[in-house]
């Protein structure tokens, strides 16, 4: 009885001591909470749901790997109407709120400078991926932003509208907020400097009545319309404030040249002009050829961007905007600040968001950088991204496209600064430097694809490729990455200029080779490539962007075996090693980023001969072998016989597969072909254990193992079944 007593009170213990470890590791693990302050409901409620969609979707991420040492990360949701007293009365909430360790926002800087001061007496840290006014991090040690600040940023409109629009003279129409003053100052100081005069300013109250608005708004649209050469002109207001006057100043006849601040760059901003039935009859009746400054531009960001705009557009079935891009790295920035502080719970709140906070201010170089989509994400001592990262678009029916020239921070420019000042190369802003990224427009239009060999991967493909540019960039001296020999661009077909933007086109027939894939053999769709990158124009010196958007190939003549499916554009950062000035192969490796061209064509394979010259001889094997089992067992000999042939089928098939493809991995054939071994290898031993129980004669051991390998037969065969088709849509679809 004591022996039972002490087992029991053995087995009792361990398994409450299990349970509470289960209970420690998995309940006690609370969730890590972010909130996220935006425009929910209003004229930016757009904005709003970017936010929302950049940061869930690397919340998403993160969760799936674990979230922060375990423990789930949450976010709370709170909507600040994009007014500044609604985004005090949310700030004080998330101010009361015992477990959110950081907020995400605010949209607007009106909104952020509000809020922040609630941040900044009960110790909260914030980042911000949109509110661009100085003020907002200014004297807030709090407060983190990670888009370039206004002064930056009106800096920056002004060098760009001198250097690269070659323009002197402009007109300013601003806010009179923190957002628009801050802007208009730092671009007219820079004006100055630059001797780009500046004809006139105008500013509005933005938080007076619709109606007083509006008279306002049309006032200086008239005032505007009434100079005679107002130059350039510069407007430093809200998305949600800039159709009005566009609006109004747009009339037959007239021919403005505007360009806009970040706020341009947004759905809002588009959304405004959607009620005038100009725009409903042509979309970018308004917006053709306006200039805007965007904080981040898809075409020309680094490759963990390539990424996040894939997984955006499968979740959210939309291009990602820049703020939802932004947003996605402040999430990142704010979950590792977590985990690279620690947390310690709720009783610790106030300490946890004090070392986040101290975290983040202590990367202020490259080696305490947190890499995004946007780039190196690292601060200056007022909290502000020390290498912040601007874009330069112009509007075109209704879409966003890169400009000609970008320009991106650099380092040192050597001896002949003053030479690529004057060529345009770079531009210097205070103690930043700004070099040049010439934008090359590029597309194919594919004539013929003749000598397709896909046991090799080799075709022959004969093709215009033309280049859209602005300046003196050499676009003919190209390297093609997938041909199998050296081609050259010659002489141009098509050579004509207008406007200093040039377009060239050139005649190419050559052999390209490409490695298919098989994995989905025969129901694979294959992709037939033309690559190419610039021979010695780096990424920092150009990038190529797709001129013509994706769609179905009509002028291609057909293909024996296969469809035409469509064909698709894209560049890439296609990255190589280089150990320069050096023959110490042992050296340190420099990486060197080009950006690549991509066309590919995709086709598929036509009909159903090759799927059942592949899958009829299998399935007629696996019922073969299923077959075996209704043999009666005295019949021992027409089951062997049945085995045989199946194994010598079997083995003709798979060698015969091998001779179509060469592969150094398993295709859904040669699964299938490995399923009918497995069946083969289950035939046999069941056959055996048969043939040892007929000497006994233990019948009904007989009869139960035959049942068994019906089954076990079947579902061997149904689980290969769906696992081809499962495997079949993950690779085609």
């Amino acid at each position: 009885m004591k022996k039972k007593l002490i087992i029991f009170s053995s087995v009792t213990i361990a398994l409450i001591s299990a349970g509470m470890a289960i209970f420690f590791l998995f309940v006690r693990q609370e969730p890590v909470y972010i909130a996220v302050a935006a425009p929910l409901s209003g004229a930016r409620r757009a904005e709003g749901e970017a936010m929302l969609r950049g940061i869930s979707l690397y919340l998403n991420e993160a969760n799936q790997k674990g979230g922060i040492d375990g423990r789930r990360i949450r976010l709370r949701s709170f909507n600040d109407k994009n007014r500044p007293r609604d985004a005090g009365i949310v700030a004080s909430e998330i101010a009361e709120n015992k477990d959110i360790l950081i907020v995400l926002g605010h949209f607007r800087s009106e909104a952020s400078i509000t809020a922040g001061r609630f941040y900044r007496k009960n110790g909260i840290p914030a980042i911000t991926a949109s509110a661009s006014a100085n003020p907002v991090t200014s004297g807030n040690d709090w407060y983190f932003r990670i888009i370039s600040d206004n002064e930056l940023q009106g800096s920056f409109i002004a060098g760009y509208i001198s250097k690269s629009l070659n323009k002197n003279s402009a007109s300013i129409i601003f806010t009179d907020d923190s957002y628009g003053t801050t802007l208009a100052k730092s671009f007219e100081k820079t004006a100055r400097d630059l001797s780009l005069n500046i004809e006139r300013k105008w500013k509005f109250q933005p938080e007076m009545s619709d109606e007083l608005k509006s008279d306002e708004l049309k006032r200086i649209a008239a005032e505007l319309r009434a100079m005679e050469d107002p130059g350039i002109i510069f407007m430093a207001v809200h998305g949600d404030h800039a159709p009005e006057i566009i609006s109004s100043l747009k009339f037959p006849g007239t021919d403005y040249s505007i360009i806009g601040t970040d706020s341009f760059a947004t759905p809002s901003f588009i959304r405004g002009f959607n009620k005038y039935p100009q725009e409903q009859t042509k979309p970018g009746y308004f917006t053709d050829g306006i200039y805007a400054v965007s904080p981040f531009l898809m075409d020309i960001a680094n490759e963990k961007a390539h990424t996040f705009r894939q997984k955006f557009i499968r979740k959210y079935k939309e291009e990602p905007s820049w703020v939802a891009a932004c947003y996605y790295d402040a999430a990142m920035l704010a979950v590792e600040a977590i985990r690279r502080s620690g947390v310690h719970g709720k009783e610790n709140i106030r300490r946890d968001r004090r070392e986040i906070r101290e975290f983040m201010a202590s990367m202020n170089t490259m080696d305490d950088a947190v890499k995004g989509v946007t780039g190196y994400i690292y601060f200056d001592k007022n909290g502000d991204m020390k290498s912040p990262f601007s874009s330069v678009v112009f509007y075109q029916d209704n879409k966003l496209f890169p400009a000609y020239s970008q320009y991106q921070m650099g380092h040192s420019v050597g001896n002949d600064a003053l030479r690529k000042v004057l060529a345009s190369e770079i531009i210097m802003l205070k103690d930043k430097t700004m070099n040049r990224t010439d934008v090359v427009y590029t597309g194919i239009d594919v004539g013929e694809i003749s000598n397709l060999n896909v046991r090799q991967g080799t075709y022959t493909a004969d093709f215009q490729v033309w280049f859209r540019y602005k300046g003196g960039v050499n676009v003919a001296d190209i390297k093609f990455m997938n041909a199998v020999g050296s081609v050259r661009l010659e002489h141009p077909v098509v050579n004509k200029s207008k406007d200093n933007i040039t377009v060239q086109s050139y005649h190419v027939k050559a052999d390209f080779k490409n490695n298919f894939d098989f994995r989905a053999y025969p129901f694979d769709d294959q992709d037939i490539r033309i690559s190419f990158r610039h021979a010695s124009h780096t990424r920092d010196k150009l990038i190529y962007i797709p001129g013509t958007p994706d769609g179905k190939v009509t002028n291609l003549n057909p293909l024996s075996g296969w469809n035409i499916k469509n064909m698709r554009f894209y560049q890439y950062i296609i990255t190589t090693a280089s150990t320069p000035g050096s023959r110490d192969f042992s050296a340190p490796q420099n990486d060197i980023h080009y950006s690549q061209f991509n066309a590919a064509i995709r086709i598929q394979r036509e009909g159903y001969d090759v799927i059942l010259r592949n899958f009829l001889p299998v399935l007629l094997m696996a019922l073969a072998l299923h077959m075996v089992y209704f043999i009666p067992y005295e019949q021992y000999g027409i089951r062997v016989w049945v085995i045989m042939f199946s194994l010598a089928a079997n083995s003709f098939c798979h060698h015969r597969l091998l001779s179509d493809i060469e592969t150094a991995y398993w295709s859904i054939t040669e699964y299938a072909i490995f399923t009918v071994y497995g069946l083969l290898c289950l035939s046999v031993i069941i056959s055996i254990i048969i043939f040892s129980l007929s000497r006994g004669k233990k019948i009904v051991k007989i009869k139960q193992i035959d049942r068994a390998g019906k089954v076990l037969h079947f579902l061997i065969v149904l689980t290969a079944a769906t696992g081809t088709w499962l495997w079949v849509r993950s690779l085609r679809f």
